[in-house]
């Protein structure tokens, strides 16, 4: 519709639709109120409601929708509108690093590619296996995978194994999980049981930190799960790093996979500190949470706590001593509270801060390390999110382009800058609704949808609406029956209905 249609000319349109005149809008106003409310009108004015916008394909956009994600599946038509962008942080890992020197093991050869992934060739004349040994945390929570499509317990498998990790399953194509309740190494294993003729059969061995990446309570149940968030097939060796969001654009796809359309804007990365986040807009980036990298900090040993110290002053975020109320993110280490503002004692493999003279100090517990220097270079590509003590806005001209075609039953995802892996953002987006759509929301003001087996009980003298028209029920119809017109509804039109009963 043009964006001069007057109120009449969109009745008019709607009583065309639904099988009457125009010009006899007069006599179905009361009715037709709802679905000029619907389409954005009222007030007299002729206007449309400011929720819905004209997009792409003279679609609709609907209500917004908040959600997390990197990957969803498309459930409107039409048009889709970013409304906002917010950051996010992850304690980002992928910490399986395979090592082994390609060698032959009872028959079979594993050949170490360079590139993260072993090729498996030969028949195995006894069971075969080689391993990886990660570094795993008790009480962690970790997704192994790596094994391709095809494996099986009594061909080739993998799986990770340690004194007391719990359960101990396979990965036999799709991936699996498994609980620490220890630290120390495990031991990530490709198997080939005796027997079996591997023929390039390639493992990308991979193994998450799910309770680092997510938060304890917080992990995927289901590889899916995990996949749908970061659902490239391979992610090298990274050890826990803090990673922002990193967007440069939404692509999407229609219902049978087929590429639709994208939106490209320059990378945009957002971080988050707690709920603190930085937010991106189509003309304005408003910015709350900085980044320090650890190494760069001056550290202080203070040998009576066992504990490192650097002190930042208050510019770099604000601080509440009563209440450790600011949040700060760090992959390396687990924030923690201190139980006094002068108390400096606090976990190993933690960090915390407090106001110390006026100043914010940083404070890290970790044993492994008693010199500054050696801290210092341990810590050196770390970083720290924080929340800004005085946040910023910076407009971006031109605009951003925000609005993308989606198709239902499609899909839209993020685009991630290539060799990058970005933390999973918030975002705010009005779906699409296409003119059928809103044809189909208008008659439900009318009459439920259904049909062409019924879902509910309908009365005799009732009226539902199915296929996009309108019936009467002209006898009475029974959940599961199935609606037939001439055998008990019959089909109709507003305006005859209101003409027969104010005649």
């Amino acid at each position: 519709m043009a964006d001069n249609t007057t109120e009449l000319e969109v009745l008019n349109q709607i009583v065309d639709v639904l099988g009457g005149q125009s010009g006899q809008h007069e006599t179905v106003v009361p009715v037709l109120e709802d679905i000029r409310d619907l389409l954005g009108g009222g007030g007299g004015g002729g206007g449309y409601n400011p929720a819905l916008s004209v997009g792409r394909a003279d679609a609709l956009t609907g209500a917004d929708t908040t959600a997390q994600w990197v990957q969803q599946v498309s459930t409107g038509n039409g048009a889709a509108t970013v409304r906002s962008v917010q950051g996010a942080a992850v304690a980002w890992n992928q910490i399986c690093n395979w090592f082994r020197a390609t060698q032959t093991v009872s028959g079979v050869t594993f050949t170490n590619n360079g590139d993260g992934s072993v090729t498996l060739s030969g028949t195995a004349t006894a069971d075969a296996y080689l391993t990886a040994e990660p570094q795993v945390i008790s009480s962690h929570k970790y997704m192994f995978r790596g094994c391709p499509q095809g494996g099986s317990a009594s061909t080739y498998y993998g799986y990770i194994t340690m004194r007391g990790f719990q359960p101990t399953v396979l990965d036999t194509g799709g991936g699996n999980f498994g609980v620490a309740n220890q630290d120390g190494d495990a031991r990530q294993i490709i198997y080939v049981k005796s027997g079996t003729t591997c023929d390039n059969v390639t493992f990308w061995p991979q193994l998450f930190d799910l309770t680092a990446i997510f938060g304890s309570g917080n992990e995927p149940t289901a590889v899916a799960e995990f996949e749908r968030m970061y659902p490239e097939a391979y992610y090298p060796y990274s050890a826990p790093t803090l990673k922002p969001v990193q967007i440069a654009g939404i692509a999407s796809t229609d219902a049978q996979g087929g590429e639709l359309d994208a939106i490209e804007w320059p990378t945009q990365t957002l971080r988050a500190a707690g709920s603190v986040r930085d937010a991106l807009y189509s003309d304005h980036v408003d910015v709350k949470v900085g980044a320090v990298d650890l190494g760069t900090l001056t550290w202080t040993y203070r040998a009576a706590s066992a504990v490192f110290y650097a002190n930042v002053g208050d510019s770099m975020w604000p601080f509440d001593n009563s209440a450790n109320a600011v949040s700060l993110e760090c992959a390396k280490y687990e924030m923690t509270t201190p139980t006094g503002v002068t108390n400096t004692s606090i976990p190993d493999k933690s960090f915390t801060r407090r106001s110390n003279a006026g100043s914010t100090e940083i404070i890290v517990s970790d044993s492994t390390y008693t010199t500054a220097a050696d801290f210092t270079a341990a810590v050196s590509g770390a970083y720290l999110f924080f929340v800004l003590a005085t946040p910023t806005t910076t407009p971006i001209s031109p605009a951003l382009n925000m609005t993308y075609r989606v198709q239902a039953g499609g899909s839209e995802s993020i685009i991630v800058p290539d060799g990058e892996v970005s933390a999973v953002p918030v975002l705010t987006i009005a779906e699409g609704e296409s003119a059928a759509d809103v044809v189909m929301d208008a008659l439900a003001c009318i009459a439920t949808p259904d049909g062409p087996t019924a879902t509910a009980n309908h009365a005799l003298g009732t009226y539902l609406t199915m296929g996009g028209k309108l019936y009467k029920v002209t006898s009475a119809i029974a959940v599961g029956e199935t609606i037939k017109s001439g055998t008990n509804v019959s089909q109709t039109t507003v305006m005859a209905e209101l003409i027969a009963r104010t005649a």
